[in-house]
């Protein structure tokens, strides 16, 4: 069985009381005799009495002032553990680091409240001093907290990294930091030299308790041989071991124990000795695991970090700083650390030790700020780097040697000159665009504005950068579409500059907060597209009125050609039905292809003019819901699907920019050639799938039909082009020629894939509808919309 550690260090103790208790007390007639010695050995005993009591005050106290040094380093160590977790969270992100942070914040204030049950068994003076430093350092971790890392934690985790990273550079909270390290070392300091004292005052009582018990007791032993040589053997034996058992403690040979003498009085100051020798074991067992856990944590750090004494010699590196330099630790130990890393500049030119800020801290005793420079490797090669320089003092304030603190900030240097180099490429397209873009912050101040065409309007880039839209004259038109963006809207205008006529675009670009936080716009110099479209209307008035012919001559030449043609299917059905089992087989034939020829001429005829007036009808732009169209094709073709017994399916389907008759006529087309096609040896499905792209829609109608040979694909596209007789299937071949014309004229493109035998899948783009795009595409949109102003009339 385990039993508790307070319990196992008891009962060995009380196991030798209790067997020294039992040791037989010297023979009473020795009293009688050497009852003048006994009263010196008693003189003695009281002396040692009190002296051994000293030493027990003596070693509460030290033990008190042991536990006060370990809550203060454990005070420290969660202070390093939160700053060094809020710093490698900002700096990398990584939840780990979050962890030691946490862990940091959550051990601190078991640790200040037993600093504060310490305190409460001290003198009312000493303990008020005490609580009050224990107050100073509660405040300023609140501050430290409030001002460094629960912004700095906060930003991370919201992914607003820059302002995070630029708390942790700048420094924030450090101040606080270095004064709570202040107060802990002025503490230690307090503790440490009330302690040396305690120490000190402890021997001082041994050597008293040693040399009165040997004095004592070599007294008693000349009385005693004068009585009896047995009772002088017997405490000569005992008192020898005592004295053997002092010498070895006052070596420092702790792990001894004094062996029990064979009387009662020996024994139990054997157990005294014991006891004593415990005490200073368990102190120097402590002392022992917090200096380990001192250089567990030097070890754990990921930044480099070495020590070095007076002369500027190496007295530790940890494996971090060993890592990164390339060299064994014997390379550092007792080797001067400038010489070994900082002898030389980037530039290989020598770097003297008096330029050395490392080395001017030792001599001076000044910290210097966090400084960059560059360090050597073992192989001659360097690395830039980051450092402090902590100066060590000792009790007397004087400097003994100093602490670097080194990071390797090579892959920081190569990602801030990837950043400098996407930068300037950034601002070359922007200011090479043919097109004005520029920014505006809610007050109407210019943030940005590039562009090819601001040398071609005579400004610069820095003439307005920096300018306020409402301090410009005549330029209230500007500023009215400034406020209605400002309220989400979205304006379009156009405005006069110096001659030249601008087309120019604004959006708003949304915050967190739902609210507008800039203004974005594009301007485009219309001024010659204007001249040409005014000389292009009088030609669109010209062909509007060529069309218009046109149209009236394809009207007339359709009812003229229809109305013959209705003649002529007239008077076949009337044929047929008088001449009802008059005609001979041949007769029926001839009979019926006539009427299926005046069929598929009427059908062409139909498909034809549908087909022109794809390009001439009015169209009435809206967003259509493709998922209603759909609803209203099926129920136009439930008859067919229902005889074909097709299975329909299709994805959610989104609305899209178009006419509403053009787009039910394209899907209507499609499902019917699914179905028209389909193999007869299996029932056919057909599915319409959608996909979001950029700013526009992907659609397929998919099906198990027929398919297509891959060296028709771009046949079927062509108006009358058809792959199967007519015998076989009916049609016109103007279907997917006008599915075509409908998708290239709403500004999208259609293809076909197919394998013979497998069935085909039949896509077409469309742009999305308006309450679909977000801030992004509308940035886009403009910016495409900018640029295809510009080249619409070249």
């Amino acid at each position: 069985m385990t039993l508790p550690p307070s319990t196992s260090r008891i009962l060995p103790r009380q196991s030798e009381r209790d067997e020294a208790m039992q040791k037989p007390p010297l023979q009473p007639y020795i009293l009688t005799y050497q009852l003048g010695s006994w009263l010196f050995l008693l003189a003695v005993a009281i002396a040692v009495a009190l002296g051994m009591h000293r030493l027990e005050q003596n070693t509460r106290a030290n033990m008190q002032a042991q536990s006060e040094l370990v809550a203060l380093q454990s005070v420290s160590a969660a202070l390093v553990d939160q700053q060094a977790g809020v710093r490698g969270y900002v700096l990398t992100g990584e939840d780990r680091y979050l962890e030691v942070y946490q862990r940091g914040l959550a051990a601190l204030p078991q640790h200040f409240g037993t600093l504060r049950t310490l305190a409460g068994s001290e003198a009312p003076a000493v303990r008020q001093a005490r609580l009050d430093v224990l107050r100073d350092l509660e405040r300023l971790h609140k501050q430290w907290l409030d001002t460094a890392a629960t912004p700095g934690v906060a930003e991370t985790r919201l992914g607003n990294s820059s302002p995070a990273v630029q708390i942790v550079r700048a420094g924030e909270g450090t101040g606080l930091m270095d004064e709570m390290r202040a107060l802990l070392d002025e503490q230690r300091n307090t503790v440490g030299a009330r302690q040396a004292t305690l120490n000190q005052t402890t021997l001082a009582t041994l050597q008293q308790v040693r040399w009165l018990t040997l004095g004592g007791l070599m007294l008693a032993l000349l009385v005693s041989i004068l009585v009896t040589t047995r009772a002088t053997r017997t405490v000569a034996k005992g008192l020898r071991s005592v004295s053997d058992a002092a010498r070895r403690i006052t070596d420092g040979q702790l792990d001894e124990r004094v062996p029990l003498g064979p009387v009662q009085e020996g024994a139990l100051l054997g157990v005294a000795f014991n006891e004593l020798t415990d005490q200073l074991r368990r102190q120097e067992s402590q002392q022992e695991r917090s200096s380990t856990r001192n250089r567990l944590i030097l070890e754990a750090v990921g930044d480099g970090v070495i020590s070095t004494d007076m002369h500027g010699r190496g007295t530790f590196a940890n494996p971090a700083a060993l890592s990164m330099t390339g060299y064994a630790l014997p390379d550092i130990i007792g080797q001067d650390i400038h010489e070994r890393l900082h002898h030389a500049r980037e530039d290989g030119k020598a770097y003297p030790a008096l330029e050395c800020p490392a080395c001017r801290a030792v001599e001076d005793g000044k910290a210097p700020a966090l400084a960059a420079a560059t360090f050597w490797r073992q192989d001659g090669s360097s690395f830039p780097v980051e450092y402090v320089v902590i100066p060590i003092r000792g009790e007397d304030g004087v400097v003994e040697g100093s602490i670097i603190s080194f990071r390797d900030v090579t892959e920081r240097r190569a990602a801030h000159r990837t950043l400098l180099l996407r930068e300037a490429l950034l601002q070359a397209v922007t200011a090479n665009l043919p097109v004005v873009l520029f920014a505006l912050d809610r007050s109407g101040e210019f943030t940005l504005v590039e562009g090819q065409q601001l040398t071609d309007l005579g400004f610069g880039s820095e003439k307005l950068v920096g300018q306020n839209l409402h301090a410009r004259p005549n330029n209230l038109e500007m500023t009215d579409h400034f406020e209605a963006a400002l309220r989400g809207e979205e304006p379009q205008f156009t405005v006069d500059v110096d001659g030249k006529t601008l087309d120019v675009w604004l959006t708003p670009l949304a915050n967190k907060d739902n609210g507008v936080s800039y203004v974005i716009g594009a301007a485009v110099d219309v001024t010659e597209r204007l001249r040409t479209e005014l000389e292009l209307r009088e030609a669109n008035r010209n062909l509007l009125e060529s069309n218009t012919e046109f149209e009236q001559i394809a009207h007339v030449i359709s009812h003229d050609l229809q109305a013959p043609l209705q003649a002529v299917i007239s008077s076949t059905e009337q044929l047929k039905g008088q001449l009802d089992g008059q005609l001979d087989a041949q007769s029926k034939t001839y009979v019926g292809h006539i009427a299926d020829g005046a069929h598929r001429m009427k059908r062409m005829i139909d498909d034809l003019l549908m087909y022109a007036r794809v390009d001439r009808g009015e169209r009435e732009l809206q967003d259509v819901p493709l998922e209603n169209v759909l609803q209203g094709v099926q129920h136009t073709l439930v008859d067919t699907l229902t005889a074909s017994e097709a299975v329909l399916t299709h994805d959610p389907l989104p609305a899209v920019r178009g006419d509403l008759t053009e787009l039910t006529a394209l899907l209507q087309h499609l499902i019917e050639n699914a179905v028209k096609y389909r193999a007869p040896d299996r029932t056919p499905t057909i599915h319409v799938g959608a996909t979001l792209e950029g700013t526009g829609w992907h659609f397929t109608v998919s099906d198990n039909g027929l398919g297509i040979d891959t060296q028709d694909f771009a046949r079927i596209f062509k108006v009358f082009q058809r792959l199967h007789h007519q015998d076989t299937v009916e049609g016109t071949g103007v279907g997917l020629a006008m599915c075509r014309k409908i998708v290239e004229r709403a500004g999208g493109r259609m293809w076909v894939e197919s394998v013979r035998g497998s069935g085909s899948s039949f896509h077409f783009t469309l742009p999305k509808g308006s309450t679909d795009l977000g801030p992004e595409d509308k940035v886009r949109a403009l910016i495409e919309q900018a640029v295809k102003g510009l080249y619409k009339d070249k």
